[in-house]
C-alpha cells in the first residue's frame, strides 16, 4: 500500500461548518476588489508627439545633469 502525502492548503483546514462563511469572506474581498479598482481607474489622457524644442530642452537638462555628475566625480577624483 502507497501513502501519497500531498501539500495541505488553508481549505484543508477549514472546518465544514466554517466552510460556508470562508466562501462569503471570499466573495466579499472580490467584490471590495472589484470596488476599488473601479474607482481608482482614471482614463491617461494621450500624448501626442514632442516638439522639436521640447526635445531639445530635455536633451540639454539631461547634459546638464550628467555634467553635473562629471564634476562632482572629476572633483572627489583631484581631492584624492
Amino acid at each position: 500500500m502507497t501513502d501519497i502525502k500531498t501539500r495541505k492548503t488553508l481549505v484543508d483546514y477549514i472546518l465544514d461548518t466554517d466552510y460556508d462563511r470562508y466562501n462569503e469572506l471570499l466573495s466579499i474581498a472580490e467584490q471590495a476588489k472589484a470596488e476599488a479598482k473601479a474607482a481608482h481607474k482614471t482614463e491617461r489622457k494621450p500624448r501626442g508627439p514632442l516638439t522639436n524644442e521640447q526635445k531639445a530642452r530635455q536633451t540639454e537638462s539631461k547634459i546638464a545633469k550628467l555634467q553635473a555628475k562629471l564634476a562632482a566625480l572629476m572633483g572627489e577624483v583631484t581631492e584624492d
